[in-house]
């Protein structure tokens, strides 16, 4: 599996020279293998080396599925607006409060509902994604559109866009420098990139360490720490303005599927990776109602909450969220 796999330099050193191993032999439910995380002991950058040739990156991406939704099915759910206020609210405000209006790029865009509301608001807006089923979702549901591949070799016009968002999507990226520097292109002198990251140095990783739910093997190719996302964006043009950790929707989140993902026997994996019960839809099919499920649903919602609580105080988010400005 791993024959032809890479080992990259340090996207913010360019060296092989400083890195040492951090986790080794790492496996997850969703998919078979075993994966390597690597530190820059110049510039503590953490990533995943080896890793798969990104031409083999969609192996990790189910084509139908986008985070639990069926994606062939071109309808949302009743309440999907309210869904988008709670997920998104915290960064619709950020934003706001810095552009009322103008033009919008979100890279890695998914099914579009983050960007429906800029539509709503009538936003000139525009997708980016590497998947052909969530475009054809986002265009056919919300009437976006989306550009399918590497927003990186894309054809775009220069300083065009008020804003660049990238929420949840840098640390999937395989090159982050040569990403930042065609948004530097794209963006109007006056502009704002948003980057939501998760943060390696969070509380919740702290606790949780290589079982941390954001370590993700085979998808997260990056792991960032305020550090080094703000390096990095120094290093490729960018002034950063505010970096928080404050987006209490993600914290919780990733904080309670942390608990379900460690302690619920549907998620344990076997030791080449892969979920301990074989098939991975049978794994995501509901479990039956039982007291013992949902006092478990419960002790893992009290966790979540008073962590996601403490987080920001101590600046230990799960995620950062980060804006920035061409230097």
């Amino acid at each position: 599996m791993k024959n032809n796999w890479e080992k990259p330099n340090c996207d913010i050193c360019k060296t092989k020279k400083y890195l040492t191993l951090l986790w080794k032999d790492v496996t997850t439910w969703e998919h078979p293998g075993k994966f390597d995380f690597v530190k820059c002991s110049k510039c503590g950058l953490i990533f995943q080396s080896p890793r798969a040739p990104f031409k083999e990156a969609m192996n990790y991406y189910p084509s139908d599925v986008y985070y639990g939704r069926d994606v062939t099915k071109k309808v949302m759910e009743i309440n999907w607006k309210s869904e988008r206020e709670e997920a998104y609210g915290f960064l619709y405000r950020g934003i706001f409060k810095r552009k009322i209006k103008g033009a919008i790029i979100d890279i890695g865009s998914g099914y579009g509902r983050f960007l429906s509301e800029f539509k709503e608001k009538r936003w000139e807006v525009l997708g980016t994604d590497i998947s052909k089923d969530v475009s054809k979702f986002s265009k056919s549901v919300f009437g976006i559109k989306v550009n399918i591949g590497d927003f990186a070799t894309m054809k775009l016009p220069e300083k065009h866009f008020d804003v660049v968002s990238m929420n949840g999507v840098m640390e999937h990226i395989y090159n982050p420098s040569k990403t930042l520097r065609k948004i530097k292109k794209v963006l109007k002198d006056d502009g704002i990139l948003v980057v939501v990251i998760p943060n390696i140095e969070s509380l919740g990783y702290l606790i949780h360490q290589k079982d941390w739910y954001h370590l993700q093997p085979g998808r997260h190719i990056y792991q960032f720490s305020p550090k080094t996302i703000t390096r990095l964006l120094i290093d490729n043009g960018f002034v950063v303005d505010e970096l928080s950790h404050a987006y209490r929707a993600h914290n919780y989140f990733s904080l309670f599927e942390n608990i379900k993902y460690r302690f619920s026997p549907k998620f344990r994996t076997k030791k080449e990776g892969g979920a301990l019960l074989g098939d991975v839809d049978k794994v995501l099919i509901k479990s039956p109602f039982s007291i013992k499920n949902e006092m478990g649903k419960i002790i893992a919602g009290i966790y979540a909450l008073v962590v996601s609580i403490i987080e920001p105080l101590i600046s230990r988010g799960e995620v950062i969220t980060v804006y920035a400005r061409k230097s």
